[in-house]
């Protein structure tokens, strides 16, 4: 029986990365524990010497990033084919983290003074003088950095290249180098490595800029909100008077909101920003028919929203009685009846049995229906929905989200 695996680590990739590289290579399904940063001082205590990461083999404690990737190495066959092989690996390893430590020694400098003192050296001199060697030694070693071989030198190495060249303010510090840069390409391209990069979450370090401007309510901002939350993804939360609306609406595409915000570019439509993040944080489907049962759900919620948003918005009380009978007899019975329906069909969840964007959606507008019904809770009486909705707000992340955020009518 294959061990069960747990991985504690910041949402980051940094000093975790060539471990959920080396799990991932190895096909072993691990729980990728990520921390939020300001819940480190609790976590810290329970932890070997008060480091991270920690990699739990069936409940036993290890930490030490390259005594855990030495690990599982050996578990997965990239040691090297003998005892000089595998000095080989330990050597270019640590020779990796000293360069590493040399960056880092920069970067977490908090005297600005003595930051840009090291700056040069480090930029002209020591990195180049690294990069340069290791160059030399993957072009000597028919592509990789030991035995003409895939070793878990090279997945060590790749995995550390965004933080590495993070903390260099560059984008990719191996791409003047030739033969890392081939590597680079050989490692990512690999079948389990290149599945693991297109589903890991969104990291903090690496992250676009995110600014998502709404007016201070809940309503079809709080779907994007409660994406961001659970990814772990910081973004500033603008909120805007609604007085302030004429002034702020010709800057805004369309003249609409919710409009996010990417590294300073616009996107507007609240259905498509989370599809966008959705995708970014792997819940968008596990193949493209799911994510058509995702898009066809959504879109059925957006028009149940607007049958509600039809009655609330209307300024003619006359009509607004006429359309209340219908909507609070017939339609909405009728739409919430058929998603309790979908939800106990589909195991508790919208779509394939577990958690997908469509979740994200549904619940991020219950409030704002339930406020244009002028009910409570809109989903109470139908039991599928109520248990969705109770499962939903006890994940962490949207815990949390849901306690923080500011009070809002709707």
């Amino acid at each position: 029986m294959a061990p069960k695996y747990k991985l504690t680590y910041f949402n980051a990739r940094a000093l975790g990365e060539p471990i959920r590289f080396l799990l991932s290579y190895g096909g072993v399904e691990f729980e990728d524990c990520r921390l939020q940063f300001e819940k480190w001082p609790e976590v810290k205590p329970s932890t070997p010497f008060g480091k991270a990461p920690v990699l739990d083999v069936d409940g036993k404690q290890a930490h030490q990033s390259v005594a855990i990737c030495r690990y599982l190495a050996n578990q997965f066959r990239l040691a090297g084919s003998n005892d000089w092989e595998a000095l080989e690996v330990d050597a270019i390893v640590d020779t990796i983290s000293d360069m590493r430590q040399q960056i880092a020694s920069y970067h977490y400098e908090k005297d600005e003074a003595a930051k840009e003192k090291k700056w040069g050296p480090l930029k002209d001199e020591t990195v180049p003088y690294y990069l340069g060697k290791f160059d030399e030694v993957v072009k000597k070693n028919g592509g990789y950095f030991v035995g003409g071989k895939l070793s878990w030198a090279d997945l060590f190495f790749v995995a550390q290249l965004d933080y590495l060249s993070h903390m260099m303010k560059e984008k990719d510090i191996s791409a003047k180098y030739q033969h890392l840069k081939a590597l680079r390409q050989k490692v990512e391209s690999l079948p389990a490595i290149k599945a693991w990069m297109e589903k890991r979450p969104v990291t903090d370090y690496m992250a676009p800029k995110y600014k998502l401007i709404y007016f201070p309510s809940k309503a079809i901002g709080e779907p994007i909100r409660y994406l961001m939350a659970y990814g772990g993804i910081e973004y500033e939360d603008f909120r805007f008077e609604r007085e302030k609306w004429p002034e702020i609406k010709p800057s805004m595409p369309f003249g609409k909101t919710p409009v996010l915000e990417i590294d300073g570019k616009q996107t507007h439509q609240s259905i498509a920003i989370c599809r966008y993040l959705g995708k970014k944080l792997g819940l968008a489907g596990s193949d493209d028919l799911e994510a058509l049962e995702i898009d066809a759900i959504v879109d059925t919620f957006s028009d149940f929203r607007q049958q509600i948003a039809l009655y609330h918005y209307d300024t003619d009380e006359a009509v607004k009685e006429k359309l209340w009978g219908p909507l609070k007899d017939e339609i909405v019975p009728y739409y919430l009846g058929k998603f309790d329906e979908v939800v106990k069909k589909n195991g508790g969840y919208f779509v394939g049995g577990k958690l997908s964007w469509a979740d994200f959606y549904f619940n991020g507008i219950i409030d704002y229906l339930s406020f244009m019904m002028k009910e409570k809770d809109i989903v109470a009486n139908y039991p599928h929905l109520k248990a969705l909705k109770e499962k939903f707000e006890s994940l962490p992340a949207i815990k949390a989200w849901i306690e923080k955020r500011p009070e809002t009518v709707s």
